[in-house]
């Protein structure tokens, strides 16, 4: 790999860290924010960038007003934000790197 190549893919990656969320597996909110459904969530915005919240409960075959719940927490948690258009809110994953801290426990 020339140097040219190293570089751009080191800057990426720096890139990518810059956005990254750091998470603390420790800590009780981890698990309220990382169900299964709301990883499913995640993984259905980032792979169908559903429109709506209203499109996404269709794709994942849920209830809207329980996806817009999920939704929420991960909101609070600032893996996803929501991008008005309109009247509907298109969510958006901000986080697409998450690195596990562990601590050492004494």
């Amino acid at each position: 790999m020339a140097v040219v190549d190293e570089f751009r893919e080191m800057s990426r990656r720096m890139d990518e860290l810059a956005n990254a969320m750091f998470i603390d597996p420790f800590n009780n909110d981890f698990f309220e924010a990382f169900t299964r459904k709301r990883i499913e969530l995640i993984r259905a915005i980032i792979d169908k960038e559903p429109d709506s919240i209203r499109g996404l409960a269709k794709q994942v075959q849920r209830n809207i007003k329980n996806v817009f719940d999920d939704l929420q927490v991960l909101n609070e948690f600032k893996i996803i934000t929501f991008e008005e258009q309109g009247r509907r809110k298109k969510p958006i994953v901000s986080k697409k790197t998450i690195i596990f801290r562990f601590k050492t426990l004494r």
